[in-house]
């Protein structure tokens, strides 16, 4: 525009305008639970503007900015597992477990956030079996008793099996077992397996048994004397026992009197 400047005389005026204008951005955040914006936590994925009144970019203008927003969640798992006490220690994620109890580790899941799990461990208690035979020798046609005597209640136990030399007696289910008719010498060896009605299995081993046959006894004069003598006379006779186990006893008798001290 022409103007008169401070001598009266004729002028031109030029004005240099520069506008700046209203800017817009945009900001993605990827987050776990929650995450907290201008002021502002959000917990939900969506977009979001500032809810404050002004924002103003660097030229001092109003501007408007918008979050894009996914929120990811973590993640709790609890996973429960029973296990027999003779199955113990179990070995869970890095952590040796020894009792019933709950069992925790942390980990990132596959959306990149901290998590939980967590193992809730119930431990059935084992029986402690022994397996007591009434011998661990025996005469032929003589019943041996074993008897599996276990550490806690019987209510506890739903079932006994029972083998002799590895194979499974059918049949008995109880802790009383008792067998007859073995041919002699012969050893045999008992297991029995107690099952719990949580299904846990603990076994009771009997030392070998020794089945031998029934002594059998030889009487004989001893060497020098006659099976006749004199009124008066002495004799002298010896039993010779063959068969049977364990230390021998003798107890004589004459025409089927006992002989009192004589054995």
């Amino acid at each position: 525009r022409s103007a008169s400047n401070a001598n009266g005389c004729d002028s031109v005026v030029t004005r240099h305008l520069t506008i700046d204008c209203t800017t817009y951005g945009d900001t993605t955040v990827v987050a776990c639970e929650s995450f907290t914006w201008c002021g502002t936590t959000y917990s939900e994925s969506g977009d979001y503007t500032p809810s404050m009144a002004h924002l103003f970019n660097a030229a001092g203008y109003d501007s408007v900015v918008t979050l894009h927003l996914t929120i990811n969640q973590s993640t709790e798992v609890v996973e429960t597992m029973t296990l027999c006490a003779n199955e113990l220690p179990l070995l869970w994620n890095g952590l040796s477990c020894m009792e019933s109890g709950d069992y925790s580790v942390t980990y990132t899941n596959s959306n990149g956030c901290d998590s939980v799990l967590t193992l809730h461990l119930v431990v059935s208690p084992t029986p402690t079996v022994q397996l007591i035979p009434s011998a661990t020798a025996f005469c032929e046609g003589v019943g041996v008793s074993l008897f599996a005597v276990i550490d806690g209640s019987e209510e506890d136990v739903e079932s006994y099996t029972w083998y002799k030399n590895g194979l499974m007696i059918y049949g008995p289910n109880s802790s009383y077992f008792e067998m007859w008719e073995f041919p002699s010498e012969t050893a045999y060896s008992y297991m029995v397996m107690v099952t719990t009605h949580e299904g846990c299995t603990s076994y009771g081993y009997s030392p070998d048994i020794m089945v031998v046959s029934q002594p059998s006894v030889t009487i004989s004069l001893v060497d020098g004397y006659d099976a006749t003598i004199c009124d008066g006379g002495s004799i002298a006779i010896r039993a010779d026992v063959t068969g049977g186990y364990g230390e021998t006893s003798y107890q004589w008798y004459k025409n089927g009197e006992q002989l009192l001290g004589e054995t």
